[in-house]
């Protein structure tokens, strides 16, 4: 969180998109799924993507979104938050975020 003010610190403009329930659309890698299986009458399922019953989802959450948009100035990401924040106008920055998400989600 500190990291966080010290970034926006100086700027004028903030916005924010709150992504609520969006862990469940983090999809999850092969060796991931592994860790996700359980049976049923015989059967092996595996997740496919995160679950509630996953304690860990937050923190993978804020780990991909960092990822997405490590390369992009002014952002801050905290939890399911993405924090912009720019001394003038930042609908660019939005713009950019925006297309990643839909490219990614």
């Amino acid at each position: 969180m500190e990291e966080i003010l010290c970034g926006i610190a100086g700027n004028t403009i903030l916005s924010k998109i709150y992504y609520n329930n969006k862990f469940n659309q983090l999809s999850l890698d092969e060796v991931q799924r592994r860790f996700t299986t359980f049976t049923i009458l015989g059967r092996r399922y595996q997740y496919k993507r995160l679950s509630f019953v996953f304690k860990v989802k937050p923190k993978l959450f804020q780990r991909a979104m960092i990822e997405i948009f490590k390369d992009i100035k002014n952002v801050s990401i905290y939890i399911d938050d993405v924090i912009i924040s720019t001394k003038i106008e930042n609908e660019k920055v939005l713009i950019e975020i925006l297309d990643r998400l839909q490219d990614t989600m």
